[in-house]
C-alpha cells in the first residue's frame, strides 16, 4: 500500500516496522549486510548453526539467534506448546514477515521456521546423513524431522528454489 500517488510508502507500514526492528538487531550484533539478502531453509539437523558459527561467520546468521535469543518470537520450546491451527499459521506468517525483513536489509539467514516465503535456495542432505545427525540431538525425534524436511523440499520444488545437499555447498554457490 503507498501513499496516494506518491510511490512512497506510509509512515507506518508493519513490514517498515519489521525492517527497523531487524536494523536495530543487526546493529546490536554489529552485522555487516550484503548487497541482496538470502533466506535458506533447511529442517532441523542439517548443520545450520554449526555452519554459520564455524564456516560462515560474518556471512550468515541463523534465524533462531533472533527470533528466540532478540525477539523471543519463537522461543525454545513453542512448538511442544499447544497451539490452535490459526495460533500456529498466524505465528510462522510473523516469522515470515520478518524472513523478508531479514532479507531486505541485507541478511543471508538460515532457517527452518517458515509458512510461505519462497527462499532463496534449502539445504537438505541425502536421508541417511540427515537421520544419523538428527539420532546424535536428543531434542529431535526424526518423524518430527522428516516432517519439516518432506514440507521444505515440496515447497522449493513447487517454487524452483535450489536445494543443495550440505552447508558447504551452499557456501561455494553464494562465492561464485
Amino acid at each position: 500500500m503507498t501513499t496516494a500517488g506518491t510511490g512512497a510508502m506510509p509512515a507506518f507500514s508493519p513490514h517498515r516496522v519489521r525492517r527497523q526492528v531487524v536494523r536495530a538487531w543487526m546493529a546490536q550484533e554489529k552485522f555487516t549486510p550484503h548487497a541482496t539478502g538470502a533466506i535458506v531453509l533447511g529442517p532441523p539437523a542439517v548443520g545450520k548453526t554449526r555452519f554459520v558459527r564455524h564456516g560462515g561467520a560474518g556471512d550468515w546468521v541463523d534465524a533462531d539467534w533472533f527470533f528466540d535469543g532478540f525477539l523471543q518470537l519463537h522461543p525454545d520450546g513453542w512448538d511442544a506448546q499447544p497451539h490452535t491451527v490459526c495460533e500456529r499459521r498466524d505465528h510462522y506468517l510473523e516469522c515470515d514477515n520478518y524472513l523478508r525483513a531479514m532479507r531486505d536489509n541485507g541478511l543471508w539467514v538460515v532457517t527452518s521456521l517458515y509458512w510461505e516465503v519462497v527462499p532463496d535456495a534449502a539445504v537438505i542432505p541425502d536421508v541417511a546423513t540427515h537421520k544419523a545427525r538428527a539420532a546424535k540431538r536428543d531434542d529431535l525425534a526424526w518423524p518430527a524431522v522428516q516432517a519439516i524436511r518432506n514440507g521444505i523440499y515440496a515447497h522449493c520444488r513447487k517454487h524452483g528454489v535450489p536445494i543443495y545437499s550440505d552447508m558447504s555447498e551452499l557456501a561455494v554457490a553464494t562465492h561464485e
